[in-house]
Parts: C-alpha cells; structure tokens; sequence
C-alpha cells in the first residue's frame, strides 16, 4: 500500500494522495456508517483538510508534503492572538514547542 501511495504522490500530487488514503482506507466510509455526531465533526476536519492541501498546492510553487505537514503542525489557536496584549497564555509544553515565546514555564 505504501508503494501505491508514493507512486500516487509522485505522479498526482497531495491532494491526489490524500484522496487515495481516504479511499484505500474506508475512514470516512467507516464515519459515515457510525452516523454520530463525533463522526460527523470528524468528517468536517478531514474536509477541512482537504481544502488546505488544495489550497497550499495552489499558493506554492514547488509543494512537498514535508513542507505542509511542518505548516498544518505549526497552525494552532496561537497564532490568532494580539500579542499587543498583556496576557498568560496557557498551553501544553508540547505546543509551545517550536515557537518563538519569551519565557515558558
């Protein structure tokens, strides 16, 4: 499977190798079956991630799948704040890994 899927990568694209997963695997098959409301959020972020792959192959010259895994990592609710503001921010030590604060306790 995994030979299927670099093949596919190399010749098709991210977006193409990320549907080729979804399929190989069932997973959003497998969602739509439970029919729950957890499901049906899980199913919005898989299409939700859909649209930044294809968004990041479109904005990018050369994509490469490194290069947006390293991007969707770094994205977290951080990002968003005013950092003209004074405040503590809490967070695990995991997120805060890789970026760029001042003090971290």
């Amino acid at each position: 499977m995994i030979g299927r899927l670099r093949k596919v990568l190399y010749e098709g694209g991210i977006t193409e190798l990320f549907q080729a997963v979804l399929e190989e695997t069932g997973y959003v098959e497998e969602l739509k079956k439970e029919g729950t409301d957890e499901a049906q959020a899980r199913i919005e972020n898989i299409d939700e991630l859909m649209n930044k792959i294809v968004e990041y192959e479109e904005g990018t010259e050369v994509p490469s799948l490194s290069e947006l895994l390293e991007e969707i990592a770094l994205v977290a609710d951080i990002d968003g704040l005013d950092s003209e503001n004074e405040k503590v921010v809490l967070m695990t030590l995991h997120s805060a890994k890789g970026l760029e604060f001042p003090y971290v306790f």
